[in-house]
């Protein structure tokens, strides 16, 4: 991705950028859960079950990420998600279907924490 930190994207074309269906960002309290994209579309969606069923994990989401390495990755079966954490504290997970090797799916998650920061997730600031 091309685009400088002065001239944010939105997550749509974010997403498309990254080969990417689905994403949610969100606060540590639930407060703001914004959800981008299609989750019908991912092979499985037991990622979604399990760290983004809803406002009441984002907590759990947040606490993931605390004092970790960035971005944390996760997967299940063809299904990638880079749970990063923004610079204003927010947290993105990104979901996308892969027949990547594990190693890819790493660069691409790390590819997705390099960028995020340039996401316009449409919160006012």
């Amino acid at each position: 991705m091309d685009e400088s930190p002065s001239s944010p994207i939105s997550m749509p074309e974010f997403l498309d950028s990254v080969g990417a269906l689905y994403a949610v960002v969100c606060d540590a309290t639930g407060d703001v859960w914004r959800v981008f994209g299609d989750a019908s579309k991912l092979t499985f969606r037991g990622i979604l079950q399990t760290y983004l069923p809803g406002p009441w994990a984002a907590a759990a989401l947040h606490g993931l990420v605390a004092d970790a390495p960035l971005p944390q990755l996760v997967g299940q079966g063809r299904v990638s998600c880079a749970i990063c954490k923004r610079s204003d504290g927010l947290v993105v997970a990104v979901v996308r279907n892969t027949d990547d090797p594990v190693l890819e799916r790493v660069s691409w998650s790390r590819d997705v924490q390099r960028d995020i920061d340039t996401v316009d997730v449409g919160l006012l600031a």
